[in-house]
């Protein structure tokens, strides 16, 4: 009981803690006056983005500033909660202990080095040593950014923060902080880059493709050090994205989009082009790319490369499992294709007077129609077997010729031409040739057809109708009757009009949409359209003009002839 009011005492002491509390009574500090507008903006825009001040011991480094919380809890009723900040020429005042040398040390070493120190004097005592609050830094961004110059910002802040903050565009940003553009210390950048970002009328420039991710250069006390910022972006490696440091220059380079780049296509997450770093090898390029796809061939990946002459490629064949470290070159593309029939997912559409309608999965060259309309519950009642047909254009090529012949007048064709339009142009080839009706009337497994990908099963409903339609007397929609003729339904429509040409007669099949040349005596099926074409009467101006045509013909032909006499 007596541990948990301690804890719970510790716990209230550290919330009323003041900021210009005295550090052994001597030292005061205050952080909020050194937070000037300009970082209270910037932690505004990484708080949009989800920044996190919390730090990692191992990685952050200790520098003027920095605020300890360190308790000391003496074994009886004495317990001494007391701050300290790291003074500007890096040493920390403890109390009955001589002043420690931190910055430079990560945090873990200055929070053990502070330990080891207390702990020295006060034997028997429990010390807790705490970062209780965060140092602010001033680093410099210059570079293909928008916003160069000086940014303030917490000593939690690493690289990736900067060239947010910097890459924000300077109006959006005026906008949402309700600040003049005139007064924002960095408006010129905006005017001076606004010609090389600016791609349309708009202000959404698109900077991030401007930038040279895997190059981002941080000068340290007069050291470099680049940074594979594109690594952090898509791999999420922290050790690429480092904690900053007040005085850090951050110089962001300009890449060459069309050069010096590596392009990742076929199956893999997220095709992506990326600038080429020397040491690059398959494996990360395909984690750039967001790694292999399930059905993706590992075993040959096509990596193209340009040979000495700089025009021709060259074609080299990895095996993933094996491969992964072979290294790349400037401008290699690499191609990932998919293992060969690799779970195909082939299926059919019923559509109709069946009991379930919808799409079903098959075994491409296995599957029949019969298994097929079984797994769709059957047909209905109302199903018109005699009308049921498969429709099949996956695997029918476009006719080009028919195409062709489309675009030319009938007098340019030749007389096959002209033959072969007529009937392209009233065939239906999509159609596959099936009788339902012997299909499902038979106990025989010969008739039945074997499905293909994307095949069209369409059962429509019984009309048991039969459209006339031309020069009869009453065109229009008879009842279909089993056994009737053409003559039994033209007799139906009170016989031939006029001038009816009763020779060409035509049906229109329903099932497949030709066209057939029939006689009085053909038995049409349900649905069908029979058509009596109309003989076209001619006017006495009609034989006017064919007599003046035959006369010039003839005129032409007395005038060659006597032509040729008088030679």
């Amino acid at each position: 009981m007596k541990q948990m009011r301690l804890s719970f005492l510790f716990l209230m002491i550290i919330f009323s803690i003041n900021y210009s509390q005295e550090v052994n009574q001597s030292v005061e500090f205050d952080l909020g006056k050194q937070v000037s507008s300009n970082l209270t903006q910037n932690i505004a825009l990484l708080a949009k983005g989800g920044f996190n001040f919390s730090v990692n011991e191992e990685e952050y480094l200790v520098d003027a500033g920095d605020v300890f919380l360190i308790k000391i809890d003496v074994k009886g009723p004495a317990i001494n909660i007391f701050q300290t900040i790291v003074t500007p020429d890096g040493m920390i005042v403890l109390p009955n202990t001589p002043s420690l040398k931190v910055t430079g040390l990560n945090l873990k070493e200055a929070k053990q080095k502070i330990f080891n120190s207390i702990k020295g004097t006060a034997r028997d005592a429990e010390v807790e040593v705490y970062l209780f609050q965060l140092h602010s830094i001033i680093v410099s961004v210059i570079g293909a950014v928008y916003r160069e110059g000086r940014q303030d910002l917490l000593s939690a802040s690493r690289l990736f923060d900067a060239i947010q903050i910097a890459t924000q565009n300077p109006l959006e940003f005026q906008n949402k902080q309700e600040i003049q553009l005139q007064k924002d210390p960095n408006a010129w950048v905006y005017e001076k880059k606004k010609n090389l970002f600016q791609t349309s009328d708009s202000l959404k420039m698109d900077v991030l493709n401007k930038i040279s991710w895997r190059n981002i250069e941080v000068i340290r006390n007069g050291k470099s050090t680049k940074y594979d910022l594109l690594r952090f972006r898509l791999l999420g490696d922290m050790s690429q994205n480092p904690y900053l440091m007040n005085g850090d220059l951050i110089k962001v380079p300009f890449i060459d989009a069309s050069q010096n780049v590596i392009e990742v296509s076929g199956l893999v997450g997220n095709p992506t082009r990326f600038e080429f770093r020397e040491g690059d090898d398959l494996r990360q390029a395909i984690s750039f790319a967001g790694g292999l796809l399930p059905y993706a061939d590992s075993s040959r990946i096509d990596l193209f490369r340009f040979r000495s002459d700089q025009l021709s490629l060259e074609k080299i064949v990895l095996d993933y499992r094996k491969e992964a470290d072979f290294k790349l070159m400037p401008d290699d593309r690499i191609l990932v294709r998919n293992k060969a029939l690799y779970r195909p997912k082939y299926s059919v559409e019923v559509i109709g007077e069946v009991r379930f309608p919808g799409k079903y999965p098959i075994i491409e060259g296995s599957t029949t129609l019969k298994e097929i309309i079984k797994k769709s519950g059957g047909f209905s009642s109302e199903a018109s077997l005699a009308l049921a047909k498969i429709v099949r254009r996956k695997y029918y090529k476009e006719d080009f010729e028919l195409r062709r012949l489309v675009t030319i007048q009938p007098t340019q064709m030749t007389t096959i031409e002209w033959s072969y339009y007529q009937s392209g142009s009233k065939e239906d080839l999509y159609v596959v040739n099936a009788d339902f009706q012997q299909i499902f009337n038979s106990d025989s497994e010969k008739d039945d057809i074997l499905l293909r990908d994307l095949d069209i099963i369409i059962v429509p409903r019984e009309s048991k109708l039969v459209y006339l339609s031309g020069a009869v007397v009453t065109p229009g929609t008879y009842a279909y009757t089993p056994g009737w003729s053409v003559a039994d339904y033209i007799q139906a429509a009170n016989g031939y009009a006029r001038r009816a040409r009763k020779g060409e007669l035509r049906v229109v099949k329903e099932k497949t949409g030709n066209w057939l040349d029939i006689s009085e005596d053909y038995i049409p099926g349900e649905g069908d359209k029979i058509f009596v074409p109309i003989k076209f009467e001619k006017t006495n101006w009609d034989y006017v003009k064919e007599g003046l045509t035959v006369l010039t013909q003839f005129a032409t032909i007395v005038a060659v002839i006597f032509s040729i006499n008088r030679r």
